[in-house]
């Protein structure tokens, strides 16, 4: 019996890995409709049969990649009621922020995250899943105030006092209040990339812009990104440093960074630099 199992066992792995190269292929090739219809097939088979229930959130996240939100949605509406709700809660917003969701998408997670949250009123996890949610759909003031909340119960949450700090610099326009908060992370967590390159970003609204290049040199020393570089080019430009910024910005383009991968809030100034280095 226990060797059966092993082999069931196998199986439904090397389903899951199939499905995933296929995934990949799809993305990469000529024939990427070809590939994408096989992959999908694997994913449902694997969601079928693999023992474990998040399984179903692979086939989740394809779909939504897909257009296929609404089915998408679907399995993770059924996924919170076999599945820990913080996976659920993860997967449903990784889904939404897999593509385009309409009002009614949104609401559906809505509702289940706000569910959690009052079933788990202890529990900063899902305030920040909301928060999340919160700042894909534009609604910046609402994620601000989420963020809060959570710092009300944990002060010392990194995730938390990053994003606020991001969110309240950049789409409010309050990088003096912003800039303790990012200080602060930095003190629990160390100098870490992300962390740095929002200090940068704060520092970059505040005219700092020697101080932002450090953090973002020191960044991309450490893990170098396509924000980072994008970063990097805007206060270098900001600073008076044409040449500089041109080297960054062809950077952050090499490291593969696109207009979607930029934060909404970043894509007027993206657009502006883009043009003038005439890197359409």
């Amino acid at each position: 019996v226990q060797k059966q199992t092993g082999d069931v066992s196998d199986t439904q792995n090397a389903v899951g890995e199939v499905a995933l190269l296929l995934d990949e292929f799809s993305r990469k090739s000529g024939e990427s409709e070809t590939y994408s219809k096989a992959a999908e097939k694997m994913y449902r088979k694997f969601a079928a049969d693999a023992p474990r229930p998040e399984s179903v959130f692979l086939l989740a996240n394809f779909l939504a990649h897909r257009g296929q939100l609404d089915e998408a949605i679907d399995l993770c509406a059924r996924g919170w009621q076999t599945c820990s709700p913080e996976v659920a809660g993860r997967a449903s917003v990784s889904v939404l922020r897999a593509a385009k969701p309409n009002d009614g998408q949104f609401r559906q997670v809505e509702k289940c995250l706000g569910d959690a949250i009052k079933s788990n009123p202890d529990k900063t996890v899902f305030l920040a899943f909301m928060a999340d949610m919160k700042e894909y759909q534009g609604l910046y003031s609402e994620a601000a105030a989420l963020y809060g909340r959570i710092l009300q119960m944990d002060g010392s949450h990194v995730v938390a006092l990053n994003n606020l700090a991001w969110l309240i610099s950049i789409s409010l326009g309050r990088g003096q209040d912003a800039l303790p908060l990012v200080n602060r992370a930095i003190e629990i967590a160390g100098p870490i990339p992300a962390l740095l390159d929002t200090r940068a970003s704060i520092l970059t609204t505040l005219g700092r812009f020697d101080d932002a290049v450090k953090d973002l040199e020191r960044a991309i020393a450490t893990l170098p990104s396509g924000a980072q570089y994008y970063h990097l080019a805007h206060a270098l430009r900001l600073k008076g440093d044409r040449n500089g910024a041109s080297v960054a910005l062809q950077a952050a383009r090499k490291a593969g960074l696109k207009e979607d991968d930029v934060h909404p809030l970043e894509r007027d100034p993206y657009r502006k630099l883009i043009a003038e280095f005439d890197l359409q």
